[in-house]
């Protein structure tokens, strides 16, 4: 997964002429906005790929190596929120373990349980976009195919703890 990430990360930070082109076309504004606005879970559900499809509308996305920016440059917006999460949500269950433990010391420790269920996540959101990655032969598509299973497992978990964040 190394490999491929540092393909689809080389992706989000062209070199030269090729980083003008592209870094005005995306907005990270349309998925805040989307977000904002939405008002149910599968209201922000149709927010993923959005900010994306509209990069690869430009001038710029109408390569695989601008699709792949377009994507790579939403995944990263996706996980900067998964980390933000994440971390609140670290800070939150320590509360939820400390009442279980008075409650019934049996019940599993929610940090342990939340950092368990993450490491977790991110070996299969590795192996399945690994397993895109392989499904392109070696093709220009590969490395757009892998920046967008990245940026779509990495929203479904975001939007997950979102929802149980507060």
């Amino acid at each position: 997964m190394r490999l491929i990430l540092i393909l689809v990360l080389g992706l989000s930070a062209p070199l030269g002429a090729a980083a003008d082109d592209l870094n005005d076309h995306y907005d990270p504004t349309i998925l805040d906005l989307c977000l904002e606005n939405a008002e149910r879970i599968t209201d922000r559900e149709s927010c993923i790929g959005r900010a994306s499809n509209t990069c690869m509308t430009t001038e710029a996305g109408q390569s695989t190596l601008g699709q792949g920016y377009c994507m790579s440059q939403e995944w990263e917006q996706w996980d900067q929120r998964l980390n933000a999460v994440y971390q609140r949500l670290l800070v939150q269950q320590v509360e939820l373990a400390e009442d279980n433990a008075a409650f019934n010391p049996l019940i599993p420790h929610a940090v342990e349980l939340l950092r368990d269920m993450q490491r977790k996540w991110v070996a299969f959101r590795d192996a399945a976009c690994d397993w895109e990655y392989v499904q392109w032969s070696g093709g220009t598509g590969a490395g757009p195919a892998t920046a967008e299973c990245l940026m779509r497992l990495t929203a479904h978990q975001t939007l997950f703890l979102e929802g149980r964040s507060y």
